[in-house]
């Protein structure tokens, strides 16, 4: 058995919800100088009608990452034909690749990438995209051994924070 994505239904909600909050606050939590602001973002991302909302569009699949006992341990985002910004290049948005704490570096993130890139080329996408946060060092290593090239700076902007953002993209 290995890793396998199991594409969401709303019964899959509560979980995706669970695990993007924990996964997110372990990852991401402490580079927002605002909890309010922190709070704010967790709610317009992972919040059950939110999540239910993004299900029910036809160009975006959330996914739960399955461990080889099947049990879920990550979660995956992707949005199908859409523009990379400032290029005429049309692909897969990656939105969000995310593991839960206790899943986090045991060599999982090769095979889920291989499965996204499938993912993106069975929509007839011939590019995959991202974007990542430039201090998360390790991600942008990640995704540069997996074919990936950073293409534009940009600013991730907040009430009280700005952070620099790599847009990073693969041609399929």
């Amino acid at each position: 058995m290995s890793i396998t994505l199991k594409l969401a239904t709303v019964q899959d909600v509560q979980i995706l919800h669970e695990i993007g909050i924990k996964s997110y606050c372990h990852h991401f939590g402490h580079l927002w100088n605002n909890k309010t602001e922190l709070d704010d973002y967790l709610f317009k991302e992972y919040t059950p009608s939110k999540i239910i909302s993004d299900i029910n569009l036809a160009n975006t699949d959330w996914f739960l990452i399955q461990s080889p006992l099947s049990i879920a341990i990550g979660l995956v985002k992707l949005s199908y034909h859409l523009p990379i910004p400032e290029s005429s290049a049309i692909g897969t948005l990656l939105n969000k690749v995310y593991f839960s704490p206790h899943s986090t570096g045991q060599g999982f993130g090769k095979a889920v990438f291989q499965i996204i890139e499938q993912l993106a080329m069975k929509q007839g996408d011939q590019w995959l995209w991202l974007d990542v946060l430039a201090d998360n060092h390790q991600a942008i290593r990640f995704y540069q051994s997996n074919g990936m090239q950073k293409i534009k700076e940009i600013m991730f902007t907040s009430q009280t924070q700005q952070t620099l953002e790599y847009l990073m993209s693969k041609k399929l």
